[in-house]
């Protein structure tokens, strides 16, 4: 029995309630043989018979065409305003429905209508997520003035850092704390966020395969410097174990190994000699990071977010805020370094011509 209309007054934050429905297979085998337009018309009728069904006015339910496939189809129930018949809020029209496809014992409105029949009514009509609804629950709740403050301190302390090290010696990478804390603050999300959402699991191979590229390569180059290179074996043996705790992590990203050769505050400790190759390989590992794992994993969470059937938590925000900033400073980083070396193969050119 569905429930009567209540009485409460309108407001203008009436939320909208998402959803989605699935085609049973009768349904899905007739929907896959229709073409482009007779599936619009499908749907279009779909949402039109849905609104007669519950019942409600039919500009209450919205098609979302971006989630759009012949097994999921999700719909928006918008909230009323004074001139609809049906003044029930989004949620409770959700539920009216929710029961309606629950019914099994006697024929319905659904069972009547050419395109309602279709639907799977054991799947039901599931909820969806309202992302950018979720999104701002997510900073509410998460961002208190406590994880504020410990946010603020953490980047206090990195930017205090740099100017440590730019006071010290002006000449070297001191850029490099800000890389650092983000690639461990990347690596970190990465994991928790495949952890968190386990439908995602298979997706694991992104993170476990550049670790393993990472670690191998980062190996290799401080075996091959410290057997090629005796300057760099000389700092190695003194500083072995700062070079074994860089080893761990650069198996998020090879070009972490660049704090030791960034000459942070002048020390000697990030100091370390690299040849001209281990700089090459350095690099070209960066650069294959680039498709190997941060575009991968930056496609996998963009399809999280527009994914209809999928819960948002604080992990996916931060993982996608975190890989879409280190994308993109990856990407201009390298050309950056593309136009330098390709300016000082000019100028070697140049000078000697003259």
């Amino acid at each position: 029995e569905l429930e009567p209309k209540p009485k409460s007054k309108l407001t203008d934050q009436e939320p909208e309630f998402t959803g989605s429905i699935r085609l049973n297979i009768k349904g899905t085998n007739h929907f896959k043989n229709l073409n482009d337009v007779e599936k619009e018309n499908f749907i279009e009728q779909m949402r039109i018979d849905i609104a007669k069904s519950i019942p409600v006015d039919g500009q209450r339910i919205t098609y979302l065409k971006y989630f759009v496939g012949y097994k999921v189809n999700a719909f928006k129930i918008n909230h009323p305003n004074e001139n609809n018949f049906n003044k029930k809020s989004s949620k409770e029209v959700f539920v009216d429905f929710v029961k309606l496809l629950e019914v099994n014992d006697f024929m319905t409105a659904l069972d009547i209508y050419n395109s309602t029949q279709f639907i799977d009514k054991k799947f039901g009509f599931e909820p969806t997520s309202n992302r950018w609804e979720e999104i701002k629950t997510i900073v509410q709740n998460y961002f208190d003035p406590i994880t504020i403050g410990l946010i603020i301190s953490l980047a206090f302390l990195l930017i205090n850092l740099y100017f440590f090290g730019r006071y010290k010696n002006r000449m070297g990478c001191n850029t490099i704390v800000f890389k650092a804390a983000l690639i461990i603050l990347d690596i970190v999300n990465d994991i928790s966020f495949i952890v968190t959402n386990e439908e995602y699991l298979q997706n694991i191979v992104f993170i476990i395969c550049p670790i393993l590229i990472n670690t191998c390569l980062a190996f290799y180059i401080f075996i091959f410097e410290t057997r090629k290179n005796p300057k760099f074996a000389d700092w190695f043996r003194e500083n072995s174990k700062l070079a074994a705790i860089i080893t761990l992590f650069s198996s998020g990203n090879i070009e972490l190994l660049h704090l030791l050769d960034s000459n942070y505050a002048g020390y000697k400790l990030f100091s370390a000699p690299f040849s001209s190759k281990a700089i090459r390989w350095i690099f070209w590992g960066g650069f294959s990071n680039i498709f190997i794992e941060d575009l991968p994993q930056l496609i996998i969470q963009i399809i999280y977010v527009v994914s209809p059937n999928t819960g948002y938590n604080i992990f996916a925000l931060s993982a996608l805020i975190t890989g879409s900033v280190i994308l993109l400073i990856d990407v201009i980083g390298f050309i950056y370094d593309f136009l330098a070396k390709k300016q000082s193969i000019y100028i070697n050119k140049v000078s000697r011509v003259e």
